[in-house]
């Protein structure tokens, strides 16, 4: 049968695994709700207006019923979702852009919190202390939501499309394997 590629991380590590799993897609559309620990993920274009965006799988990371969206995304700080269902991917997203960039978690398609990073979507105005605060509140939020224990979200986040780190990332062009130095497909037979 039919096969997806999915991003794996692991709590204190940056390198990922590329880990196949069996699809259970219909009309190219999985349904999430058949596997325990993976997520949708996105990286959306945002400086030039390409309209370049992709989309895939990341297991690991142990969030439920709820999207995290983020401008911080090394090297090219595009904004990048994940999430177990669009609705909350979406609203996120959009969350993110009406604040400038930074943090946005999204629940039952509410939003609950979030931290403006409004220069650039990467640096703030705002007190240290009140950005500390906000951190350790997301944080909270989102280890409530079931995040694998000491995994940092918004850092492993952040270096998900990064593909000069081994082993497989997301980038706006697609999923990119290190290994293979290439673009590989997100589900093959």
């Amino acid at each position: 049968g039919s096969k997806v590629n999915v991003i794996g991380v692991n709590p204190g590590s940056l390198e990922t695994k590329l880990l196949v799993k069996p699809s259970n897609a219909v009309d190219g559309y999985l349904d999430m709700n058949e596997y325990e620990d993976i997520l949708k993920i996105g990286v959306f274009e945002r400086h030039k207006n390409t309209n370049n965006y992709s989309l895939g799988y990341l297991s690991g990371l142990g969030i439920k019923n709820c999207a995290i969206a983020q401008s911080i995304a090394h090297d090219s700080h595009n904004i990048i979702v994940v999430g177990d269902n669009d609705g909350d991917m979406a609203k996120a997203v959009n969350k993110l852009i009406d604040i400038g960039g930074g943090i946005t978690i999204v629940r039952d398609g509410m939003l609950i919190d979030s931290l403006s990073l409004e220069i650039g979507g990467l640096m703030t105005n705002l007190h240290i202390d009140y950005v500390y605060n906000k951190l350790k509140n997301l944080n909270s939020i989102v280890k409530s939501d079931g995040l694998t224990p000491d995994m940092d979200a918004f850092i492993t986040l952040s270096f998900m499309s990064l593909p000069v780190i081994p082993e497989v990332k997301l980038t706006s062009k697609g999923l990119f394997s290190y290994d293979l130095f290439k673009f590989i497909k997100l589900s093959f037979d």
